[in-house]
C-alpha cells in the first residue's frame, strides 16, 4: 500500500519569489544606470538577491512556518511546508551564490585582495559547510517514519525523534552557522556596496529585505508564532528515550 500523502499547507511561493525577483532586477538597473560593467553588475545583483533577500527568507520560514495559518494544529502534524520552501530557498540562493561568484572571477583573475573579497570568500566557505553539514542530521524516527511500523514503538527509533547526541550537535551547528552566515553576508553586501560607492537609491534598495525581516522577525514574536520542530512534527508524543529539557512542551493551540 502507498504511502498517504504528507501533508503540505501554506501559502503560494508566487508573491514571495515575485518580490525577490524584482528585487534582483531593481538592483540590476540601478548598477546599469550608474554604468558599471556588466561582470559588476551580474556579481551584485546575483550576490544580493541571494543573501540579501532569498536565503533569509528561507531561514524566516522555517524558523516562524513550521505550523501555518491554514494548519488545524496540534489535530494536524509535520507539515512540509516549511521544509519544502526552505530547502527551496536556500539551494536557489547558494546557486545563485555560484553564478555571482562566477561573473566576477574573470574580470578580477580570481584575485580575492581587499576586504569584500575575503569576507565573500569566507561566507561562501562557510555556506558550503553549512550544506555538508547536512550529513549530520541523521534518521528522522517516529510512527511515521517510513521504515516504522505505526503500531511497534520500538521502530520508531530515529535520531531526530530520540533527539540523539548526534542530532542535538547537528541543530546547534545548523542554527548558529545559519544565522551567523546571514550576518556575514550582510557585511560582504556591505562592503562590497562601499567600494563602488552606490548612489543613495542603491543603498535604500538593499536595505529594504533587511527592514521587512526585521518587521516580520517582531510581529512573529509579538504574536508567539514560532513552534519548535519536535512539536510542529510530532504534537505531545515524545520518544521515551528523550533526555528532560530538549523539547519544549506542546503548546495548548496552534499560533495565533
Amino acid at each position: 500500500m502507498a504511502p498517504p500523502p504528507r501533508l503540505c499547507v501554506g501559502p503560494s511561493p508566487v508573491l514571495l519569489l515575485a518580490a525577490i525577483a524584482a528585487f534582483g532586477a531593481a538592483v540590476a538597473w540601478l548598477l546599469h544606470a550608474e554604468g558599471f560593467p556588466p561582470a559588476i553588475v551580474a556579481h551584485g545583483a546575483l550576490m544580493a538577491t541571494a543573501w540579501a533577500a532569498m536565503l533569509p527568507a528561507g531561514v524566516a520560514i522555517a524558523r516562524w512556518r513550521k505550523v501555518t495559518r491554514g494548519q488545524r494544529f496540534p489535530d494536524q502534524l509535520d507539515n512540509q511546508f516549511w521544509w519544502n520552501r526552505h530547502r527551496q530557498l536556500q539551494y536557489g540562493g547558494l546557486a545563485l551564490t555560484g553564478l555571482g561568484l562566477a561573473a566576477i572571477l574573470v574580470p578580477t583573475g580570481g584575485s580575492f585582495a581587499g576586504s569584500h573579497a575575503q569576507a565573500g570568500l569566507v561566507v561562501v566557505a562557510l555556506a558550503a559547510l553549512q550544506l555538508a553539514l547536512g550529513a549530520l542530521r541523521g534518521s528522522k524516527g517516529g510512527p511515521t517514519d517510513p521504515a516504522a511500523d505505526p503500531a511497534r514503538p520500538e521502530t520508531w527509533r530515529g535520531d531526530h525523534f530520540d533527539m540523539t547526541p548526534r542530532r542535538v550537535v547537528f541543530e546547534r551547528l545548523h542554527k548558529a552557522l545559519g544565522w551567523g552566515l546571514l550576518a556575514g553576508g550582510a557585511a560582504a553586501i556591505w562592503l562590497g556596496a562601499a567600494i563602488i560607492g552606490p548612489p543613495p537609491g542603491l543603498l535604500l534598495v538593499l536595505a529594504l529585505p533587511y527592514l521587512v525581516l526585521l518587521a516580520f522577525a517582531a510581529r512573529q514574536a509579538a504574536t508567539s508564532r514560532r513552534v519548535d520542530t519536535y512539536v510542529a512534527i510530532w504534537g505531545g508524543l515524545r520518544s521515551p528515550h528523550l533526555r528532560p529539557g530538549l523539547v519544549p512542551p506542546p503548546p495548548g493551540t496552534g499560533p495565533r
